[in-house]
């Protein structure tokens, strides 16, 4: 008789699970339709114009800016990361090039964090410039994208960059086409030549780190957790994330919002509530909070019975990650201002 009803339970399990894909498909499906209305392309349906090319408008270098704390990384896997919006659900993830040389904020991030992230980089790319991989920013915005990314980022172009000079790259940029590699010296106003034992230090010093962020504290990866990343035209993201996640505080939150995105779980309404949280800060404990639960709940809802998380075994397991993170966190930044008053006084 027991056997007989696990049968049951799991027949049950099995027509719940085929029920929600058959409705994530007919939303899937919705919102197709609703980006068709609004006239929306389908990706790569229009070939880039030769006017746009890179070769065409005569430019002669490609940049990636970058921070410090970013650059052993990038080092080791290359340029693999960027976050391309197609719409306000939407996106992909591919490197983010322009072809200004002068010190102004591409990435968009506030100013406040350029130095505690080891200060602000150029790199020199060299990468194919065929233009079937090669994409002008501002073409692509305007055909595919209704022109959002420019409304986003503003019209300051001094400061965020002119997106009609910058480029996406539909491929990997490994660290071999990087050719050169230079930092802000905010006293002077000049990019300086990084020297190679300064990158070498640096790389050595992130590479035996606990954690993969010291300067700063880790916020959820959102682009992460809507699935962008996912979508990823380098073929490197998955690689990166399975050889670092040891390294990350949010690593079993990752694990739930990775399953949710490869099961295709990640739809507008999913999308939208992590999106909100963002858009209010996406900062503070509750917001934080928040961003956690809706993963959690979208996670046990569409997995079966016996694949679901204990929550309270799940906040413990988060909440000890964090706890370890916060006294190393504050152990190592008391060591870098010991280090740093050291470096005064022999100076002074």
């Amino acid at each position: 008789m027991k056997h007989k009803e696990k049968i049951m339970r799991l027949k049950k399990e099995k027509r719940n699970l085929k029920n929600k894909r058959k409705e994530l498909r007919r939303k899937k499906e919705v919102q197709n339709n609703q980006e068709k209305r609004m006239g929306l392309k389908r990706l790569w349906s229009i070939p880039q114009p030769e006017e746009y090319s890179f070769e065409s408008r005569g430019y002669q270098n490609l940049y990636h800016y970058t921070f410090g704390d970013r650059l052993p990384s990038i080092l080791k896997y290359g340029v693999i990361l960027g976050d391309v919006m197609t719409d306000f659900v939407n996106g992909f993830n591919s490197p983010n090039l322009t072809t200004e040389s002068h010190h102004h904020n591409p990435s968009h991030k506030p100013v406040s964090l350029h130095e505690q992230r080891e200060g602000v980089y150029r790199l020199t790319i060299n990468c194919p410039t065929d233009s079937k991989k090669l994409i002008n920013y501002g073409w692509f915005d305007r055909t595919y994208c209704g022109g959002i990314n420019l409304k986003t980022i503003g019209k300051n172009k001094s400061q965020s960059g002119d997106l009609d000079k910058q480029y996406i790259y539909l491929g990997h940029i490994d660290p071999s086409m990087i050719s050169g590699i230079k930092v802000w010296n905010k006293q002077t106003k000049r990019w300086d030549r990084t020297r190679r034992q300064k990158k070498d230090d640096l790389c050595q010093e992130y590479e035996s780190l606990k954690f993969k962020h010291k300067s700063i504290f880790p916020y959820p990866d959102w682009i992460r957790i809507c699935g962008y990343s996912s979508n990823d035209y380098t073929g490197m993201v998955k690689k990166y994330y399975e050889e670092t996640d040891h390294k990350d505080v949010w690593k079993d939150l990752y694990v739930l919002s990775d399953h949710i995105v490869d099961e295709g779980l990640n739809d507008k309404s999913y999308k939208v509530r992590i999106l909100q949280q963002v858009s209010i800060g996406g900062k503070s404990d509750s917001d934080i909070r928040n961003i956690v639960n809706i993963v959690f709940e979208t996670y046990n809802r569409n997995v079966s019975v016996s694949k679901r998380i204990d929550p309270n075994k799940f906040t413990y397991r988060l909440n000890k990650s964090l706890d370890e993170f916060e006294t190393w966190f504050e152990e190592i930044n008391e060591k870098s201002t010991e280090k740093y008053e050291e470096n005064l006084r022999m100076v002074s």
